[in-house]
Order: C-alpha cells, then structure tokens, then sequence
C-alpha cells in the first residue's frame, strides 16, 4: 500500500494504536507479562514522544498548500520545502520504528520457543514489528504525499479541464470532453456556418451546451484560475484578460442558449439589420473574421496543457 492510498484512512500524523505501549501491556497477555521485561514498552514510548516532536500538519499537503478557490504552484513550493526542511526529525522517528521493530521480532521469537506463553502473544508482537516496519518504510516516502497531491490537483483541474478524458472525484469517475478539443470542432464549425448562414444551421451548432462554450469555459478558466495556479508560468504564454480580449468574439455562441433564446435574439437584431437572413449573413462573416482569435486561444490551450504536465511530472 503506498503512503497516498494509506492516508486515504488514515491521516498523515496519526499515530497507529498497536504501537502505543498502552496497547501492548493490554495486547500481550498475562503470562507474558511475567515473562520478563522486553524493552518493547519502552521502545514504544520512544517512538511516540520522537512522534510528537514532529509538526506533521507541514507533511500533509491537504493542510500545508490550501488554497481559496485555487492552489498556488508557488505555494506548493514553499510548503515542500518547510517539510523537507523538517524532515530530520522524521528520520528520528524511522530510526525508532527500526529499534521497536528488531526488539518485537526478537520478543516474538523469545516467546514463541516458550510453551507457557500463549502463541496469540508472540503472534501479537509480530504484528508490532511489522507495523514498525511498514510505518517507518512509509515516512521514508512522505515526499510521494506531495508530489502525487501536485500531480493529481494539476490533472483533475487544469489537464482534464483542456484535454477531457477521465479523471477520479470523490471516489467517482467522470468522463468529458476538453475545452481544447472542442475549440478545434467550433472552429471547424465557424466554417460550416459561413458557408451555410442559415437560421437552422445556427441552431444545430451553436444551441445549448454546444462545442463554442469550450471557448466561454477556456477564457474564463483562464481569468479566474490559471493566472494564479501557474504565476509566471502562465504569463509567460499570455499576459493579458482572456475574458476582455478573446471572450466577446466568442461569448453569443457559447452561453448556452436553447433555440427559442436564439430565434428571440435574432428576431430582435433584424429589427436593426433589416431581416433575420441579413442578421446572420452579418453573424457568419463576423464569426469568420475572429478565427484567428480563436486560434490563438487554442495555441494558448495547448502551451497550458504541455507546462502542467511538465509540472505534474517536476520533482521538487
């Protein structure tokens, strides 16, 4: 099991029940008890006071890189390194779990040749070891904790938002198309629609959740959070307000309008343009025109989607 689908039940910082020496002086039995003393007790106590010393909140990415809406690369770097800068003090606790962890094995081989102790004692203390072992082999990978949380914060909200495919919410799959693959089909759409400027072929394209809101969703995703997720990152492709520059060429197609909203929208812009035939003769020719804006928002998508998987796969 590694430490990401361990502390899926068990948070980062919560210390394991069998090796606390409360639990071993109840576990053991009796007749061991007589036995002699083990050391295992002590040893136990060792472990948990190295375990206290440790501010495990700054190991847990789910505490040490919040966010408000989004989570900042920036701050994930920053928290990395306050952990690793801790990480001595885990490398004291290890150290303990590996001297429980030799002195159970040995109490469990002690007492399993001893007839007068019961086996489920011996079997008892195994099973100290081997949690020693498994806990102490776990904090030596913390550092997988954060790198799987960058990776899967990166994929489920910004690669899965450009490229869709499927990704994992909740213990839930979801399946979708990306923003990216459906600008591509609106721009292929646009063509259709200036070769065809007709009241039916607007609404077959471009009613309800049609491919042009994979432009709406980019621009606004872009404005609200990929700017602060990405910092640098993200101004190094584009500076400026997607939702200002790019969004109203693009905002009538992708606002998810049913055919009713469409037919009232034309009716009221022939009023001005003289016929609704004329209303969207003037529509295709505009839609044309902003193809190489569209475009550009697609180059956009495409330098985003390649930065965050060199992100995902970045080792601090």
């Amino acid at each position: 099991m590694t430490v990401a689908e361990k502390t899926e039940k068990r948070s980062i910082g919560d210390y394991p029940e069998i090796l606390t020496n409360k639990n071993w002086q109840k576990m053991k039995g009796a007749i061991a008890k007589m036995a002699g003393e083990t050391g295992v007790g002590k040893a136990m106590d060792a472990v948990e006071a190295a375990w206290k010393r440790v501010p495990w909140a700054l190991f847990d990415p789910e505490k040490a890189w919040a966010g408000v809406g989004v989570k900042k690369l920036d701050d994930y770097y920053d928290a990395f390194k306050k952990a690793k800068d801790r990480f001595p003090e885990v490398e004291k606790v290890r150290k303990a779990l590996f001297d429980l962890e030799k002195l159970a094995e040995k109490t469990a081989a002690d007492w399993a040749k001893n007839k007068l102790i019961p086996k489920a004692s011996a079997e008892h203390a195994k099973k100290v070891a081997a949690e020693a072992s498994r806990l102490a082999t776990e904090l030596k990978s913390l550092d997988q904790v954060f790198i799987e949380a960058k990776r899967k914060y990166l994929y489920d909200n910004v690669v899965w938002s450009i490229l869709g495919g499927k990704r994992k919410l909740d213990h839930q799959e979801e399946e979708g198309k990306g923003s990216l693959e459906k600008m591509k089909q609106f721009l292929k759409e646009i063509d259709i629609f200036e070769k065809s400027p007709t009241a039916a072929t607007l609404l077959k394209l471009f009613s309800g959740d049609s491919n042009a809101r994979g432009v709406t969703t980019f621009c606004k995703f872009w404005d609200q959070a990929i700017r602060a997720i990405f910092g640098k990152i993200a101004t190094s492709i584009y500076k400026g307000e997607m939702t200002k520059e790019y969004l109203p060429y693009f905002s009538d197609y992708g606002a998810n309008r049913d055919s009713n909203a469409w037919r009232k929208m034309l009716e009221d812009e022939a009023k001005v343009r003289g016929s609704v035939e004329a209303t969207l003769l003037y529509r295709a020719q505009e839609l044309a025109k902003a193809k190489p804006k569209l475009q550009e928002i697609i180059k956009y998508a495409e330098a985003l989607a390649k930065a965050a998987k060199e992100e995902m796969a970045k080792v601090p």
